[in-house]
């Protein structure tokens, strides 16, 4: 298996090591299920400047929580509220 080495801000290595303690998992287990998830949104969303990611409440007759933007794909991260 190849290595490589990332610098992360104090912050994200925090967010990160949250992350960790919660799903109660690896910094690279959590990384790469990161990498697979970006990867398949990009995999959706490319080519398709309509097509956005987006957060559903199925509770709330499946309304939209949130849409996602993927950066270097489309420019915002807005509420749908």
């Amino acid at each position: 298996m190849a290595k490589t080495t990332i610098e992360f801000s104090e912050s994200a290595t925090a967010q990160l090591d949250q992350l960790g303690r919660t799903l109660d998992a690896s910094k690279a287990e959590i990384l790469r299920n990161a990498l697979s998830l970006y990867a398949y949104i990009v995999h959706q969303v490319k080519g398709q400047p309509g097509k956005m990611l987006g957060i559903v409440n199925e509770g709330q007759g499946n309304k939209v929580e949130k849409l996602i933007a993927v950066p270097g794909i489309q420019a915002v991260v807005a509420d749908n509220a």
